[in-house]
């Protein structure tokens, strides 16, 4: 609701405390200690000479030649020059402006540029104002020391094992990958387009560099340090009436922003990634590493943003624009990462409706060898590969077995029914790239049903999409549970349940887990996507958003290991009916689904059953996390409001 304008005016006063270390002499009569002048250069010439001895050095005479000589020598001068032009003169001419402007070192122009950016106890004194928590130094600490840190060597980490796109023994062209990194360049574009853009339409809100300056002087020139204000503070007062935007839309109650955040959270990664990758780093070894980054850098990127967005009251892009208008782009960088996730995201779930409907088929379709997609002698029944048949039923297996890796004494070339139905026709999988295939009209009705599915859920916003949480995002918890007691029935499930829980200490000392662990983080949490800022946004000033910061991410991660259970329950069954080792069964991705657990259920009794029960599963998480993404890109065509 709305409050009056001194309340609304003491609320945010504390946002006027931080201004411009030139200004800090305004008016007062107390003879208050000034900071020392700055020094200026004794000449033009000693500046620019300093600054070429900063820019050249070893690398002018040691690397460049180098670097000619294996790249095509005069050749690599053209390139040199191209991004001289386009990086390296632009890059200047906003520093060295910005500084002679200012007046200032990096550090305090970007704090009486924006002084939201300096520090995190004023994040925390805002979560204060909004739920009366005084929250300890263990959250400075980990802010400003362990999560910079952690999220360094991780992009280090992710770039060094960067290997090239690939499907099984297929590595896409040179061009496809280029196409992929054209893709999610353009999720990066928008920041440095909008610094230029703000630089130019907003130069007189930059801080001036002047000697000295009169306190009125200083007061005008950081008015603009009031301009962030909580949605709940918008109505404050003023003699003309003037045109407000539509008010901002609040949940419907808090249980449904809590539970729209979770099936944001929760999604097919949980169920899907999640479980193949303890199996292939070391076991339940891997769920250390998985709640140590849980603890370091989930939970507080989550205790940034929720507050955040409650806080301002604001979408991604336009809480940007207000916090920081250099920062603008980031909102936007956040609209096009979620577009391109809608995209892909759908055509997952067009893909898991098209399996839903061929699930009440008698027989299903995947269960034997169809010769429309069967390939001969290739195409092979899972039960007669079993090293042991139903009758020596092998539930003694040793767990050494279980966990071997060695799957060269399996025929690589025979495939089951349910790996050649989901390649050759869900996929329609060609010899390559270059040849498209034919359009798959069955799936395009899928997909349509898949969008309008969405739609429906948003049709009224935050106000429908608060209901449908209900089902989509608690629905998948009873499938998962019916799925689970099926699974520990079966003769092999507690052998993929100790597969599972028992660790192999010796992987924890490689980088792998530690950095997939971090991958699977944001994987599945999705922070920095500006989604958790525009749902908070929705919420009431005083909703207590410590508590929800706290227990969604610890939802999430209890969440993927609970389905841990379900999925290595089918799995470990399926490895000793068959006479694998589990690595040799579980796989990753889209063929779990589509292939591990269809050869599961397909020798179970009433295999259409839990088929149903298992799409209808993966559709609820897909559909809670479309939705969700959905909701929090609608910034695209209601900017003021959102």
């Amino acid at each position: 609701g709305s409050k009056a304008a001194a309340f609304a005016m003491a609320e945010n006063c504390h946002l006027t405390e931080v201004v411009a270390a030139h200004a800090a002499n305004r008016g007062s009569d107390k003879k208050r200690q000034q900071p020392p002048a700055r020094e200026f250069w004794p000449g033009q010439l000693g500046f620019l000479l300093t600054v070429m001895g900063y820019n050249i050095g070893l690398g002018n005479v040691l690397r460049f030649p180098y670097l000619v000589m294996k790249n095509g020598g005069g050749a690599f001068l053209i390139p040199y020059f191209v991004f001289l032009v386009t990086i390296g003169i632009p890059l200047f001419m906003l520093e060295l402006p910005l500084g002679q402007y200012s007046g200032k070192s990096a550090v305090n122009f970007f704090k009486s540029f924006c002084p939201l950016l300096t520090g995190s106890r004023r994040i925390r004194a805002n979560i204060c104002l909004m739920t009366g928590i005084r929250m300890t130094i263990f959250w400075d600490i980990v802010w400003r020391g362990v999560l910079p840190i952690l999220l360094l060597a991780l992009f280090v980490f992710t770039i060094m094992g960067y290997r090239s796109p690939n499907y099984g023994n297929y590595d896409y062209p040179k061009p496809a990958a280029a196409c992929g990194w054209l893709f999610a360049s353009c999720s990066v574009v928008p920041l440095p387009v909008f610094v230029l853009y703000t630089i130019i339409t907003e130069r007189r809100k930059m801080p001036v560099h002047v000697e000295s300056k009169t306190a009125a002087f200083a007061m005008a020139e950081n008015c603009h340090l009031t301009e962030v204000v909580t949605a709940d503070a918008a109505d404050r007062g003023s003699d003309k009436k003037r045109q407000q935007p539509p008010a901002r839309e609040f949940w419907p109650g808090q249980l449904g922003f809590l539970l729209t955040v979770m099936g944001y959270n929760i999604g097919l990664g949980n169920v899907l990634r999640f479980p193949y990758l303890v199996m292939k780093n070391g076991g339940g070894a891997f769920l250390i590493p998985y709640f140590v980054f849980l603890v370091t850098i989930g939970i507080p990127l989550f205790m940034l943003e929720l507050p955040l967005g409650q806080y301002s009251g604001k979408s991604a892009v336009n809480f940007f624009k207000s916090f920081c208008p250099l920062l603008t782009g980031i909102g936007w960088c956040n609209v096009v990462m979620c577009f391109f996730f809608n995209i892909y995201y759908l055509v997952l779930m067009s893909w898991i409706c098209f399996y839903l409907v061929h699930s009440f088929f008698n027989p299903l379709p995947w269960s034997g060898c169809d010769p429309a997609w069967g390939n001969g002698s290739s195409c092979f029944w899972t039960n007669l590969t079993a090293a042991n048949s139903s009758e020596d039923y092998a539930t003694d297996m040793d767990i050494d077995l279980l966990r071997s890796e060695n799957c060269s004494a399996f025929a690589a070339d025979r495939r089951s029914p349910t790996e050649l139905f989901f390649e050759r026709n869900l996929l329609g999988l060609t010899s390559g790239i270059h040849d498209l295939g034919e359009i798959r009209w069955e799936l395009v009705v899928c997909l349509v049903v898949s969008w309008i599915c969405v739609y429906l859920c948003l049709i009224k916003g935050v106000q429908s999409l608060g209901k449908v949480v209900y089902v989509t995002a608690l629905g998948p918890y009873l499938f998962l549970l019916v799925l689970l007691v099926r699974g520990l029935t079966l003769p092999g499930g507690w052998h993929g349940i100790l597969y599972y829980l028992t660790p192999d200490w010796e992987r924890l000392a490689t980088p792998a887990p530690w950095v997939e662990a971090a991958q699977q983080i944001f994987w599945s949490l999705g922070p920095t996507w500006g989604c958790t800022i525009c749902m908070a946004s929705h919420n009431r000033f005083r909703n207590n958003i410590y508590r929800d910061s706290l227990l969604l991410p610890l939802m999430c991660a209890l969440t993927s290991f609970f389905a841990g259970f379900v999925t290595f329950s089918f799995v470990g069954d399926l490895a000793v009916r068959t006479g694998r080792p589990v690595p040799c069964v579980l796989k990753a991705g889209l063929s779990l689904a589509f292939v591990v657990y269809l050869t599961a259920f397909d020798s179970l009794p009433l295999p259409q059953l839990w088929a149903v029960v298992f799409f209808v599963l993966l559709i609820l998480l897909a559909l809670d996390s479309s939705v969700s993404t959905f909701e929090a890109n609608r910034i695209l065509y209601n900017a003021k409001t959102a």
